[in-house]
C-alpha cells in the first residue's frame, strides 16, 4: 500500500472514529433526557412527601442518598416512611 493510500486510509478512519464520538455524545444526551422527562413527575410527587415526612419526622435537614454526607450527629433514614407516603397517596 502506498503511502498515499495509507494517508487517505488514515483520514478516512479518524473521520469515522470523530463521527462516532459525536454519535455516542448524541445518543447519550438523548438518553439523559429521556431518563429526566420519566423521572421529573416522579421525583415532583417525592419532593412534596419528603418535605411532610421530614417536618413529621421533626428533622432539621434531609438529604438525598447521592449526597455525601460529611457529619451528621444521628442517623435518621426516612426512606421507608417516604416510600409508605408515596405509595398510599400514588397507588397503582
Amino acid at each position: 500500500m502506498s503511502d498515499a493510500a495509507k494517508e487517505k486510509k488514515k483520514r478516512e478512519l479518524q473521520i469515522m472514529a470523530t463521527n462516532l464520538r459525536q454519535k455516542t455524545h448524541n445518543f447519550q444526551k438523548e438518553i439523559s433526557n429521556m431518563e429526566k422527562k420519566l423521572t421529573r413527575p416522579i421525583l415532583n410527587k417525592i419532593q412534596d412527601i419528603v418535605l411532610k415526612v421530614s417536618k413529621d419526622s421533626n428533622v432539621d435537614i434531609t438529604f438525598e442518598v447521592s449526597s455525601k454526607i460529611l457529619y451528621s450527629k444521628a442517623k435518621k433514614d426516612l426512606t421507608s416512611k417516604v416510600i409508605k407516603l408515596y405509595d398510599e397517596m400514588y397507588p397503582e
